[in-house]
Order: C-alpha cells, then structure tokens, then sequence
C-alpha cells in the first residue's frame, strides 16, 4: 500500500500534483483545481493539529477505517468534514499551490513519534495510517483532474 513516506510515492504524486494547471478541468465533484489544492492543503493541516475539525464518525468507521485507508477503492462524492470543503471560496491557484506544498513538506517532516491529530471519520491514526491515507486521498482527486 502507497504510502506519503515513501520517498518514490510522494515524488509521483508531487509531479502529477505539478502537471495541474488553473484551467485543468474536473471530471467529477465541484471544486475547481485551485480549490482542490487548498482542501489538500486543509486536510495537512488538520492531520498536522493546525486545524480543529469536529468528529463525524461512529464505531463503524472507526472499525472499517483498514478497508477505507487500505484497499478499499473511494467513489466520487464522499463525505467531507465541513471544515475541509472549498467549494464556497474563489482560491488562487498559484498560492493553493504553494501552500500545499509546504503544508505537505512539513507533514512529511514530522518526527516519527509525532501524535498525528484525530482523524474526524476515523478517529486516532498511527504515522503509518496517515501515510497511507494522506497518498490516497491526494491519488483520489489527482484522478478527479484526470492526472
């Protein structure tokens, strides 16, 4: 399973991630590319603690969060913490960009004993977890901009 750790997997990503441009077009959802950017900038910064998302999950998601980090494929339209949704506000590509990416670096700098913030669906995440679902998640809308 990918994981953000892994120095091959978040160098893909990040030059998929670089190939975007303003105008990419979605095949799916309502985000524009800049707004992309900055919900994966949002979803760093809360794994990091900067931000305060409310839970929204059970015993249920806490339960089959393996499935859902692991090889359990995501579909279009899934749930998203209302803190972490961009629709709303127009964003500067090139800033969302920028953010992004030092957002990811800082995530990626983390020591190894560092307590990643609760997950608002899945609860407590190990480093491992959060490598592996921080590269899906960034794999799921890379592929919602056909990248």
């Amino acid at each position: 399973m990918a994981t953000l750790f892994d120095p091959a997997v978040n160098a893909r990503l990040r030059e998929r991630l670089d190939g975007l441009t303003a105008e990419t077009p979605r095949r799916w959802g309502t985000m524009d590319a800049a707004q992309m950017l900055r919900h994966l900038d949002l979803t760093f910064r809360m794994a990091l603690g900067d931000l305060d998302e409310p839970p929204m999950g059970n015993w249920l998601t806490h339960k089959i969060r393996g499935l859902i980090i692991g090889p359990m494929p995501w579909s279009r339209g899934l749930a998203t913490s209302p803190g972490l949704r961009t629709t709303s506000e127009p964003c500067d590509f090139r800033s969302a960009h920028a953010a992004l990416q030092a957002t990811w670096q800082r995530f990626l700098d983390t020591p190894a004993d560092f307590r990643f913030a609760d997950h608002p669906l899945f609860g407590p995440l190990t480093r491992r977890e959060y490598g592996k679902l921080m590269a899906k998640h960034v794999e799921h809308h890379l592929r919602q901009f056909g990248r």
